[in-house]
């Protein structure tokens, strides 16, 4: 349910000094970007009520013990299917942010309920800079 993904635009000149996306030397390090996709609150609030709805169904209209089961076994379905599709939609849409055209300055903006994303900026270093 985790994933995380950076980069830095720009990187070190042949002489030591710092480039920025373009090419052009800077004097002050490029800013490096770091998202980290978590889960969203949201999924586990909503798999609460799932359960917490079942188990009021059950206890008010369950007139036997199969028909609780079948409540049972309704909302576990439920509750393995939007984690599933939670996990998958997040992923997906995790993927596709387009981290590559960030230029440095800047946020991201991700309106979305199945994931939560934390951005993390930082100057680029120069172990950084020679992974890149």
């Amino acid at each position: 349910m985790t994933g995380s993904k950076g980069y830095c635009p720009g990187g070190v000149n042949t002489d030591g000094s710092f480039i920025d996306a373009a090419g052009n030397a800077t004097d002050t390090a490029p800013m490096c970007v770091n998202l980290t996709l978590q889960p969203s609150g949201l999924v586990f609030i909503a798999v609460a009520a799932v359960a917490f709805g079942a188990i009021t169904m059950v206890l008010r209209r369950a007139a036997d013990v199969p028909s609780a089961i079948r409540y049972l076994d309704r909302a576990a379905a439920a509750i393995a299917i939007l984690t599933v599709a939670s996990v998958a939609i997040s992923q997906i849409w995790f993927a596709m942010i387009p981290i590559t055209d960030w230029d440095g300055t800047g946020t991201f903006f991700y309106p979305f309920p199945f994931g939560s994303v934390k951005l993390d900026t930082e100057p680029m270093s120069m172990g950084q800079a020679l992974l890149s």
